[in-house]
């Protein structure tokens, strides 16, 4: 019998282990600041919640406290050019998938 798919990770979890590896504060993450590095990092969180959770980008765009989904879909694309362009970038979007992903569930021995 195979076990059930592993639940993707809330979006409040990834804006946290975002917050925690960029080194900015979830209050940060979730303003209006535009200040470079909170950019990045807000931008990095919209990225991740898309590939690793079930939400559409209106949901997402909610979430950031957003009013528009075309920020959220603005975001990958920039996110998607910094990693491919700056491998700091992308070590830190690898940090924060394998802070938020799911623990793998043990097989019971037979």
């Amino acid at each position: 019998m195979t076990s059930p798919a592993p639940l993707p990770p809330p979006i409040r979890r990834i804006v946290l282990a975002t917050s925690d590896v960029w080194g900015v504060s979830v209050l940060d993450l979730l303003s209006d600041r535009r200040a470079g590095r909170i950019v990045a990092a807000r931008q990095a969180a919209m990225t991740l919640a898309r590939d690793l959770t079930l939400a559409s980008y209106p949901a997402i765009a909610r979430a950031f406290r957003r009013s528009d989904h075309t920020t959220v879909m603005h975001a990958c694309r920039r996110t998607a050019q910094r990693a491919a362009g700056d491998p700091e970038v992308a070590a830190r979007m690898e940090a924060v998938r394998a802070m938020v992903a799911p623990a793998p569930t043990e097989e019971p021995a037979s």
